[in-house]
């Protein structure tokens, strides 16, 4: 669908307007007079859920949402009011329909009168969560300022639906402006436009520079936090594979080294940008909590996935999960989420943890983002550096050409360490 594919990577609060129908029931079945703007609602919703890999919500709201309720098969069930209304958990009403990989949660039972502001901290969730949440509403949305609104997709009924960003809503036609004027306006607005260039690129540079170093720190803290437990690493967990290899001047793994494979990570959300992941894993900073950032092409887009632990099993994968959502790391949990991740680039291999953050620090500031994992060796540890994580060497790609650009000639082989 072309309008879905015009969807900014950005967009994560889109308003689909125009979802209205006669709702009727038959005893405790819904019955939609007019479902042509419902099945489009579905099909925008299933496309960009297709699109953004199932991390998507269409959500119930007044009316349209009514109209989606008896579609669905949702109604009387509890949802977004009693959300609002501290009731329930989000993650206990959304539910995953057979046909469809969104995630959809109903109106709800509550009719207690909600302030909107309840809804837009919950946007403000989903933008903090890197997901995408998708609201049907009618015509009249005058209860939900447009501005909360990242951009819009009219129900039209043509095939393809303009996409309205939200920065254009709101605009005024000026009619009989003189020319000379006009000229003049153009030749400030255009010094005005060049002056704040500098200063947001002073300002976007600094930021950069903030995020890899709240980036670096927290990196830091889970590691030393981490140490102790870097000990317990088992004797007989399993040699090191020959694919392990020696990492160059920085280090090399023992030839007696032991550890497991670590062939799962939890996925906390996705960025568009480097710096964006960063400054999350910054805010996320856990002691003892593994998080890392690994740069991986979708659909011809660059994401940056931000991942916790690393983990022999699925199940612990699993457990590590539902522990982040308890701890409010991590919005909600879905088996999605948890990744096979066992390829990855071992850079470097230290013998003190210190020289292993000094190397990262420096790492960052090219750009590569980086994480510890502890490797037990005939009662010593030492500190792998490995970035990146990946299920098949082709989504690896991305990482590959970041670390030549750093001077880095690096293979990627399989994850082993002590699990964290």
């Amino acid at each position: 669908m072309r309008a879905i594919s015009r969807l900014p990577p950005d967009a994560r609060i889109v308003a689909l307007v125009g979802v209205v129908g006669d709702v009727g029931l038959v005893g405790d079945v819904g019955v939609v007079g007019d479902a042509g703007p419902v099945e489009r609602t579905l099909e925008i919703a299933s496309a960009v859920a297709e699109q953004r890999r199932g991390r998507t919500l269409l959500v119930g709201w007044g009316e349209a949402g009514r109209a989606l309720d008896a579609r669905l098969g949702a109604v009387g069930d509890e949802g977004l009011t009693d959300v609002l209304a501290g009731r329930a958990r989000l993650t206990d009403v959304a539910r995953r329909t057979p046909d469809h990989r969104f995630l959809y949660v109903p109106t709800g039972r509550s009719e207690e009168p909600l302030p909107p502001s309840r809804l837009r901290q919950l946007f403000e969730r989903v933008r903090m969560a890197g997901g995408t949440l998708l609201l049907p509403v009618a015509e009249d949305r005058s209860q939900l300022p447009a501005e909360w609104f990242d951009a819009e997709l009219p129900l039209q009924s043509s095939s393809e639906p303009a996409l309205v960003p939200a920065r254009w809503r709101r605009h005024r036609v000026v009619q009989g402006v003189p020319i000379g004027r006009v000229m003049l306006a153009l030749v400030i607005i255009a010094g005005l436009v060049g002056g704040w260039w500098v200063l947001a690129r002073l300002a976007t540079d600094r930021e950069a520079s903030d995020g890899v170093g709240a980036y670096a720190t927290a990196t830091a803290e889970g590691e030393a936090a981490a140490e102790g437990a870097a000990g317990a690493v088992p004797s007989d967990a399993g040699a090191v594979p020959s694919d392990a290899g020696t990492v160059g001047a920085d280090g090399a793994v023992p030839s007696d080294a032991v550890a497991p494979a670590l062939g799962y990570s939890v996925l906390i959300a996705s960025y568009t940008s480097l710096e964006e992941a960063r400054r999350r894993a910054g805010r996320l900073a856990v002691p003892g909590l593994l998080l890392f950032v690994s740069p991986t092409p979708i659909g011809g887009t660059l994401y940056y996935r931000l991942f916790a632990g690393a983990l022999e099993t699925r199940q612990a994968a699993r457990e590590l999960m539902h522990a982040l959502v308890e701890r409010g790391v991590k919005e909600s949990a879905s088996d999605w989420d948890l990744r096979p991740a066992s390829l990855s680039f071992r850079v470097a291999v230290h013998e003190d943890s210190a020289s292993a953050r000094a190397a990262q620090r420096e790492l960052a500031l090219s750009g590569v983002p980086t994480y510890v994992l502890p490797l037990a060796a005939a009662g010593d540890i030492t500190y792998q550096i490995y970035a990146g994580a990946y299920e098949r060497p082709e989504a690896a790609v991305a990482m590959g050409s970041l670390l030549q650009q750093a001077g880095r000639d690096v293979e990627l082989v399989s994850r082993r360490g002590g699990p964290r």
